[in-house]
């Protein structure tokens, strides 16, 4: 007799609902029940009425086939996460719910639970506080998980709501005179996989990345992305009135700088040949000017099949070894990148990257790879 290709009682549904209740505070403004096998929100109006809501919706994407391959279970769980939380936090909203549509190509249980395990892990690092000074995490709410026999690998969902006072919502304005701070993302994160799949075929990714022998390249291409949230909320707090914008660097590469003017095109985003990723002891996978898995794939890949584009398609394809970008008054531009170097960590490096200047509306890019100037509009 066949074997049943999957079980839609879902017999793994109830350690799913032990492990995310860990998150579910059960005191304070908002109080989290199970009713059946799904859960009720209970909020002190009183508190929550002070505040505007956002939602944000992101996933791992195709990096996820590259994931299921390599089992690197709770790195997918992670690439997800960082995708919705750090998005919200752009205009300031703080997340503090979310629930995951889980989606896997075969029926495998221990696959759910490490990405289940992962997400609540990330709920509980990535805490808030009420007015009241009660710390809670990120609530998991809930979610899906299914079993799609069309789909390569896996995808990891995740919807976020995060929450603003009317007053403390970050709206970004470009005006000339301020600059950009560039924050180094950890590798590729999650955008450009199609074309990074197109690159290293699955029969690459056991063998020793070009750029770093001691990795493979699935090593590389799972590396997850970084989540940016609790040291965006520190200069928030400490630098608030000096921050005029904040941009998560994911699809669309460097183009997304074009969020910080979202209503204004009067103005141009010069972006310098920045050289933020120096030598580093703790992180040998940085040399002086850019990382080099980028460097690899523009030498080996973009000048061969894209020779008349190849530094416009890398800066709109791919984060450049940039994961976030700060806008800021010059004046506090020093203190906001030595608080960002602190929070993260040596080895998490920002500098400034460029300025706005008067203009017409234009990303001037001077691209890190050759003596090209990339432009696009905003």
């Amino acid at each position: 007799m066949p074997e049943e290709p999957y079980n839609p009682e879902k017999p793994i549904g109830e350690k799913i609902r032990e492990i995310i209740e860990k998150t579910h505070p059960k005191e304070g403004v908002v109080k989290v029940s199970r009713v059946g096998k799904r859960y009720k929100i209970q909020r002190d109006h009183d508190y929550w009425k002070d505040f505007e809501e956002e939602v944000a919706t992101d996933g791992a994407g195709t990096k996820g086939s590259i994931h299921n391959q390599q089992k690197t279970f709770s790195y997918a769980a992670q690439d997800a996460v960082a995708m919705t939380l750090d998005d919200l936090i752009e205009y300031n909203f703080e997340p503090r719910f979310l629930q995951a549509h889980i989606m896997l190509q075969k029926d495998d249980d221990e696959a759910k639970l490490q990405l289940v395990n992962g997400i609540t892990n990330l709920c509980l690092a990535n805490t808030w506080e009420d007015s009241r000074g009660r710390k809670y995490p990120v609530i998991y709410t809930g979610g899906e998980t299914a079993v799609l026999n069309t789909l390569q690998g896996l995808e990891v969902g995740i919807t976020a709501v995060g929450y603003a006072k009317p007053q403390d919502i970050l709206i970004p304005h470009a005006y000339p005179g301020l600059e950009l701070l560039g924050i180094a993302s950890s590798g590729f994160h999650s955008n450009g996989y199609t074309l990074l799949r197109e690159i290293f075929p699955v029969s690459r990714w056991d063998q020793p990345a070009p750029w770093n022998t001691n990795r493979t390249i699935g090593e590389e291409l799972t590396i997850p992305t970084t989540i940016y949230l609790d040291t965006l909320k520190e200069i928030l707090k400490d630098y608030r009135p000096h921050i005029k914008g904040l941009v998560h660097v994911t699809g669309g590469g460097l183009t997304k700088l074009k969020e910080l003017s979202p209503f204004y095109h009067d103005v141009n985003m010069e972006i310098e040949r920045y050289s933020s990723f120096k030598k580093n002891p703790d992180r040998p996978e940085f040399n002086e000017d850019v990382m080099p898995m980028f460097q690899w794939v523009y030498e080996n890949y973009m000048k061969t099949k894209y020779p008349e584009n190849a530094d416009k398609l890398m800066c709109r394809w791919l984060n450049n070894g940039l994961g976030y970008v700060v806008m800021t008054t010059p004046d506090y531009s020093d203190q906001i990148t030595n608080s960002i170097t602190r929070s993260l960590g040596q080895a998490w490096l920002a500098t400034t990257i460029g300025k706005i200047t008067e203009g017409t509306g234009k990303i001037k890019i001077n691209s890190i790879y050759s003596d090209k100037v990339v432009e696009f509009p905003i």
